[in-house]
């Protein structure tokens, strides 16, 4: 059973709390959405808590309105006493964008979640999305609006996007299908003015770690000097980075884990 998680309070706040943890108690018995937001509204009103703004976020997104329960979420990140709570309220958000059809910005914050805390239904719902959207080409307006997202930067996580860029086998040498999504990368990037960008090459955990950390260089090396050529962005604003197999984001030698693991990822650099 959850309990109400209080802020510092002097006495003279004592009757505040009380009537904020009533109203809270007969939010979480309401079954009927408005009527449980009212309530929650006026628990907070009372005094503010962490479980109230949560609960206040889930229910303003079962009522379909997700900036205003991404409002709620971000204040419950904000007082939350612990990583864990952070965690659900850093998934809650990704759910309201999922809901939104922004899966990108939505990916990026259930990584960051995962960071905080390894909820095992957070990385089966993560692995689930991914694994359906391996062989697709991500357009460049997605990967535009995940590189600018507000809501990522509300929760302290640097915008990023997370793309399947196809090589050869052990090469450096980008497929067709690669070229295609580097393209859509690049007109992405040219659009969104004069930034900064990290491009960094993940691979699987096959083979010796050394050779993986070259190619992961030389496959982020590629993808930069590719940029460069074909579009307008300064060399400058690229820098490429090889994690080899360091940071997968999957456990296990399956295909898909390692499929899902080979990956360029692109971060907003340093201002």
């Amino acid at each position: 059973m959850l309990c109400l998680v209080l802020l510092a309070a002097g006495p003279a706040a004592t009757a505040d709390v009380e009537t904020a943890k009533t109203l809270y108690e007969q939010a979480r018995g309401e079954k009927d959405v408005p009527r449980r937001i009212k309530l929650l509204q006026d628990s907070l009103s009372a005094y503010e808590t962490y479980e109230a703004h949560y609960a206040l976020g889930e229910a303003l997104y079962k009522a379909t309105r997700f900036a205003a329960a991404r409002v709620e979420l971000a204040k419950a990140y904000e007082i939350a006493a612990h990583d864990r709570a952070r965690a659900r309220a850093c998934y809650m958000v990704a759910e309201t964008l999922l809901s939104e059809d922004r899966v990108e910005e939505a990916l990026t914050l259930m990584r960051a979640s995962l960071l905080l805390h390894p909820y095992p239904n957070v990385a089966v719902r993560l692995q689930e999305i991914e694994s359906k959207r391996l062989g697709k080409p991500l357009p460049a307006a997605d990967i535009a609006r995940a590189l600018d997202s507000p809501d990522s930067r509300a929760f302290g996580v640097k915008p990023s996007v997370t793309l399947r860029i196809g090589f050869d086998l052990d090469s450096a040498s980008l497929t067709p299908a690669g070229l295609e999504q580097a393209r859509e990368l690049g007109n992405a990037l040219a659009g969104l003015g004069p930034k900064r960008f990290d491009i960094v090459g993940h691979t699987d955990t096959q083979g010796d770690a050394a050779y993986n950390d070259a190619l992961s260089l030389r496959r982020a090396e590629t993808v930069r000097d590719f940029l460069v050529r074909n579009f307008p962005i300064a060399p400058s604003a690229l820098r490429a980075v090889g994690r080899g197999e360091r940071e997968p984001l999957y456990s296990g030698e399956t295909p898909q884990a390692h499929a899902l693991n080979r990956r360029v990822e692109v971060r907003v650099g340093a201002e």
